[in-house]
C-alpha cells in the first residue's frame, strides 16, 4: 500500500496567503482600495503573511516526509533541488516582508514600496518553484517509477 503524499495537499494554503497579501498590497499601491468604498485591503496583508508563514511549517514538514519516499533518481534531480531552493527562498523573503511590516507604523512609501517589491520577488520565487515542482511530478516521478518498474500513477489509463 502506498502512503498518501500530504505536501501537495497542504502546500497551497500558505502560497495562497502570500500571493493574496502581495496582490492586496499592490492594489493598495495603485490606490485601488480607495476606489472600492475606501476600504484599506492592505490592512489584511500582515495577517495573511503571518498565517502563510505558520501554515508553511506543516507544508515543509510534509515535503520533507514526501521527499524521503521518492525514488533516489528523483531526489537527486536538479529540478527538485531548484524547487526546494526556490520555495525556501520564498519563505525567507515572505518572513522578511512580515518582519518589515511589523516594524512599520504606517504603510506608506518608501517603506511600502520596499515591502511590496519584496513580496513581488517572493511571489516570483513561488511561480518558479511551482514550475520546478510540476517538472518533478510530471516528468521525474514517472521516469523514476519506470526505472524501478513501479506502476506509474500519473499516466492515463
Amino acid at each position: 500500500m502506498t502512503r498518501h503524499l500530504w505536501h501537495p495537499a497542504i502546500v497551497h494554503f500558505p502560497l495562497a496567503c502570500w500571493v493574496l497579501a502581495t496582490l492586496l498590497d499592490v492594489g493598495h499601491l495603485l490606490d485601488l482600495d480607495s476606489a472600492l468604498a475606501g476600504t484599506d485591503f492592505s490592512a489584511a496583508s500582515p495577517l495573511l503573511l503571518w498565517i502563510g508563514l505558520v501554515a508553511a511549517v506543516p507544508a515543509v514538514a510534509a515535503g520533507l516526509l514526501d521527499y524521503a519516499a521518492l525514488p533516489r533518481a528523483v531526489q537527486d534531480s536538479k529540478e527538485l533541488l531548484a524547487h526546494i531552493l526556490c520555495m525556501a527562498s520564498a519563505l525567507v523573503v515572505f518572513l522578511a516582508a512580515a518582519l518589515w511590516r511589523a516594524r512599520l507604523e504606517a504603510f506608506v512609501p518608501p517603506d511600502a514600496l520596499f515591502v511590496i517589491a519584496v513580496e513581488v520577488a517572493g511571489s516570483a520565487l513561488l511561480v518558479a518553484g511551482g514550475h520546478f515542482a510540476a517538472v518533478v511530478v510530471y516528468r521525474r516521478i514517472p521516469a523514476g517509477a519506470a526505472e524501478l518498474h513501479l506502476p506509474n500513477r500519473h499516466s492515463p489509463r
